[in-house]
């Protein structure tokens, strides 16, 4: 894992275009990952939970942090696919949560986890373009975000050393 520190990337979300040069460098690599998390205005911030409640809570963040790993080369010749990941506080069945609010996981996507803490997690084909990722992984997040957020996204590209 990279211990140097990501290259933050602001976006707003209708477009993603400042983001989408680190995706091919990552593919290259077969490592590295982005984290994408909203922008909001602190007045609508949840409030904070107590550490009891992060420690026993069976939910994720109130305010979701996706993610997106390329496709990476494990032992034996096995290729992990790329993924994204929503972890997110709306609870278990974000799949249904996502569906019922217009947002279902495209044909081909392969649901790998829908856990209430550790998140959703999906394979995702290597045919499928970055801006396309970019923009579902915002209409998920903003989906299961229980405040308004600003339409404003921030990128952590974590590049490999």
């Amino acid at each position: 894992m990279s211990t140097d520190p990501p290259i933050h990337v602001e976006f707003n979300e209708t477009d993603p275009t400042p983001v989408l040069p680190y995706f091919a460098d990552l593919v290259a690599a077969g490592a590295g990952w982005i984290n994408f998390e909203p922008g909001y205005d602190s007045e609508d911030a949840p409030p904070e939970r107590s550490l009891f409640g992060l420690v026993f809570s069976a939910r994720g963040p109130e305010i979701p942090l996706c993610t997106w790993v390329p496709a990476q080369a494990k032992r034996r010749g096995f290729v992990e696919p790329q993924s994204i990941g929503v972890q997110h506080g709306a609870g278990g069945k974000a799949v249904d949560k996502l569906a019922a609010r217009g947002v279902d996981v495209p044909a081909g996507w392969r649901v790998m986890q829908d856990h209430s803490r550790r998140g959703l997690v999906l394979a995702v084909p290597d045919s499928v373009e970055p801006a396309a990722i970019v923009e579902w992984l915002i209409e998920a997040g903003t989906a299961l975000c229980p405040i308004q957020l600003s339409g404003w996204w921030r990128a952590a590209v974590h590049e490999p050393r």
